[in-house]
């Protein structure tokens, strides 16, 4: 055993100690509620997570329809700034049990090796593995499927291609069929025994697919683009916004809309309007406050990991099934189909049960620590209405509706590498991005039966949607996709002998939506009239924390980013209830130097009824100028 695994088995022994006769019930296995679990259990603390629905991932999990296409609520992207987000994802290794995955992602596999003294271990019709041109295969579950299943076993552990040559069987690796059907066990590839066997890669090298994401906004009629005699419009306003501390509060009840409308040319407007605030970070543009707008902008210059990035498969099977696998590794119980109910107290203001329903049947659940990380949408009913817990998320309340949906072809369809769209001209505001060129392993498996490629999008404006039906709803999208003369002039240009809108199979729409397009789970998002209710980790209740991307964090904007934020911030909290002076590792933004003097600076001004910093300064410069001028 090396040294370093055998001090992490001592620290963790040392954790297990410190934390062992804590329980702590986490509700919500979103991105908050995973956080929070693992940054828990790797400390020793006995965790189970409530969910209610049958996966984890709240809004951000993927799921496969009946025919194995996969589908999101929303496509979603990863920023350069997702600090949290990503340093998460480099703590959680992926283990080599790829066989345990629903459907293992290519690039998952691509970061496996194996020496030969480890496959050479695996020789048994329980686990055989086998090798061959350099790649490593788990063919334990193709024995019984292949007629000649007794000479396979003798390649267990073995050089397949040797192997099959000793019985004259070596024709069969020139057979395509066979070579189609081996790559589905393939595991990873064959290590040089001479050099050291690395440990696994993390989450981080294998659930991000290696393409950047480029945007492309196209609009039949109009141009889109910040317009240079904008500048100095938009830099005034934005570092005004910047710089403002104590006056922020008045920021957020302004809307972005009110602030540019009539002030800039189309082009920006366009810009601004219907790819930033809309596609760009989902907000909904007509009710989303300057400051967040604002402060999105700001966290576009915090080149921190490059450039946007996708997964490299359905979010479910390249995140979230090796992250609980891991935390379950950790100790973490995961009860699903599991809602929470109701919450009781006492007057000594701690939570003393929660009430859960699983299957019709009611029962509760004690622990030493409670954190919800709940749909904040969903969490108002379950807090007594005499709680002013209950009053704050009557405020919070915010349902936008934002629906994801998948378009499948049953022909190979090629966009621009990198490419993800944004229509302008629909009024539905869609987006969507060619998600199979994103992913290493596009097979027909990994697509869904009889699909060759697919999109994924989101109509971001789905108020603006004419359909009262789903049915009605697929024509709407596909009407106002291919009304794209950009589009359209792409797909002629790489697809020159192929009728792409005949190729359509279906466009599937995300099963959380029923017939007449209700959401089931409806989204949050930032406003102008939320922002004062956003709760932070700590509450009134001494053995309660709060989670989830709607609390407080410096992350400000509704995001996966503020979701994990938001888990660390509560774990944090967790342990200072019981005395663990242990610390989360928490990135928090704040602004550049220049920028927080100046807003010291406007504080001041503000508490004395004093003009914005900004404003001030212009008017002394032209004062300045002023005098300048008059004693020439």
């Amino acid at each position: 055993m090396s040294t370093h695994i055998f001090i992490y088995i001592i620290i963790y022994i040392i954790n297990v100690k410190r934390g062992m006769s804590k329980d702590v019930a986490v509700f919500g296995a979103g991105w908050a509620g995973l956080t929070v679990a693992f940054e828990l259990a790797k400390r020793g603390y006995k965790v189970t997570v409530y969910e209610k629905d049958l996966t984890v991932g709240g809004m951000a999990k993927s799921k496969r329809t009946p025919n194995g296409v996969p589908t999101e609520h929303s496509w979603r992207g990863y920023a350069p700034f997702y600090y949290n987000l990503f340093s998460l994802l480099k703590e959680i290794p992926v283990e080599s049990m790829v066989e345990s995955f629903s459907y293992p992602m290519e690039s998952m596999v691509e970061s496996f090796s194996y020496p030969l003294s480890q496959v050479q271990e695996h020789n048994t019709a329980s686990s055989l593995w086998t090798y061959y041109n350099g790649n490593v295969y788990d063919i334990t579950k193709w024995v019984p499927l292949h007629p000649g299943g007794q000479i396979i076993l003798k390649a267990g552990g073995q050089d397949l291609q040797k192997t099959l040559e000793k019985y004259g069987l070596s024709w069969h690796l020139s057979n395509q069929r066979v070579l189609s059907n081996l790559e589905k066990y393939r595991i990873g590839k064959l290590a040089d025994d001479t050099t050291e066997h690395l440990s696994s890669p993390s989450l981080f090298d294998t659930a991000l697919s290696p393409n950047r994401l480029q945007f492309r906004l196209l609009s039949n009629t109009q141009h889109v683009g910040i317009n240079a005699l904008d500048y100095p419009f938009l830099i005034y306003n934005y570092l005004k916004c910047a710089v403002t501390d104590k006056r922020k509060s008045d920021y957020y009840k302004v809307r972005f809309l009110d602030v540019i409308t009539d002030k800039v040319s189309r082009g920006t407007y366009n810009y601004l309007v219907h790819f930033i605030s809309g596609p760009g970070f989902g907000f909904d543009y007509n009710t989303i406050s300057f400051a967040h707008h604002s402060s999105f902008v700001e966290r576009t210059f915090e080149k921190g990991f490059g450039s946007w990035k996708v997964a490299s498969g359905p979010t479910s099977e390249a995140i979230f099934q090796p992250m609980v696998h891991h935390l379950e590794k950790l100790g973490v119980k995961f009860e699903m189909g599991t809602e929470l109910i109701s919450i009781a107290s006492d007057q000594n203001k701690t939570i003393t049960q929660c009430v859960v329903r699983k299957d019709l049947v009611t029962s509760t659940v004690i622990a030493d620590h409670y954190c919800i990380c709940v749909n904040p949408n969903t969490l108002v009913d379950v807090f007594a209405t005499s709680d002013p817990i209950y009053t704050q998320f009557q405020g919070l309340k915010t349902i936008n509706n934002q629906l994801g949906f998948v378009i499948t072809f049953n022909t190979n369809i090629q966009l621009p590498d990198n490419s993800a769209y944004v229509l302008i001209d629909s009024p539905l505001n869609i987006t969507f991005y060619p998600q199979g060129q994103y992913w290493t392993n596009t097979t027909n498996k990994n697509l869904g039966n009889s699909v060759k490629s697919i999109w994924s999008g989101t109509c971001v404006q789905l108020g603006n949607a004419v359909s009262k039906t789903k049915d009605a709803l697929k024509k709407e999208i596909l009407e106002q996709v291919f009304q794209s003369t950009g589009l359209n002039s792409d797909l002629r240009k790489l697809n020159p002998n192929i009728n792409v809108k005949a190729s359509v199979i279906d466009v599937i729409i995300y099963d959380e939506w029923s017939s007449d397009i209700k959401a089931k789970n409806p989204k949050w998002v930032n406003n102008i009239s939320n922002e004062n209710f956003r709760p932070h980790a700590k509450t009134i209740y001494s053995n309660m924390t709060l989670g989830g991307a709607h609390c407080k964090t410096s992350t400000t904007v509704w995001s996966m980013e503020g979701a994990v934020e938001s888990g660390k911030l509560a774990a944090q909290e967790i342990l200072r209830t019981f005395s663990d002076n242990r610390k989360v590792n928490v990135h928090t933004f704040q602004s550049i130097l220049p920028i927080r003097l100046l807003q010291n600076i406007d504080n001041i001004l503000y508490d004395k009824g004093l003009p914005h910093v900004i404003d001030l300064s212009i008017l002394l410069l032209v004062v300045w100028a002023t005098l300048q001028v008059s004693n020439r």
